[in-house]
């Protein structure tokens, strides 16, 4: 009884704490974001996406540091038996992290150290070729965090 009687002066004040949209307060007459609107908070949730993986970077969890290249999907499923595309945000682990497969699907956190920008990554496939706490990332990935022509950046990582 109790649990609900917090939840109605929850639900309550939130309601009441609630904008309400007005026409006037737009626009267009119909209420509706137009689409430079849309792009523009498409933009702010992308940066407060980046703020929230700066916030679980620094979170204290074990940080691992190496350096990340980048690789073309060319049609061929990873090492966790997925197809992806090369738009998708993906990266492969280094074989003494990869744990057998166990961190297929799992997602990771990644800083370059060099202009400190952050995305966050499924784990799709195993890197062989790559040192211990470096990542082969998708050419979207590492896109966000630098350009293809750089090859390789420096970065520093955490499981997310």
């Amino acid at each position: 009884m109790r649990f609900a009687v917090v939840c109605s002066i929850l639900l309550g004040a939130l309601v009441s704490a609630a904008p309400i949209a007005s026409p006037a307060a737009s626009d267009n007459a119909s209420g509706l974001m137009s689409r430079s609107e849309v792009v523009e908070r498409s933009g702010e949730q992308e940066e407060l996406e980046t703020r929230a993986a700066k916030l679980t970077l620094a979170a204290g969890k074990a940080t691992y540091k190496g350096r990340a290249t980048w690789y073309a999907q060319d049609g061929n499923a990873g090492s966790c038996g997925k197809y992806n595309r090369d738009s998708t945000i993906i990266v492969a682990v280094n074989s003494p992290q990869v744990n057998g497969g166990s961190h297929c699907g799992r997602y990771v956190t990644i800083m370059n150290t060099s202009n400190k920008k952050i995305i966050r990554a499924r784990v799709a496939d195993e890197c062989p070729g790559c040192g211990y706490g470096s990542l082969d990332l998708s050419t979207a990935a590492f896109k966000k965090l630098g350009s293809l022509d750089t090859g390789v950046l420096p970065i520093k990582w955490q499981w997310s």
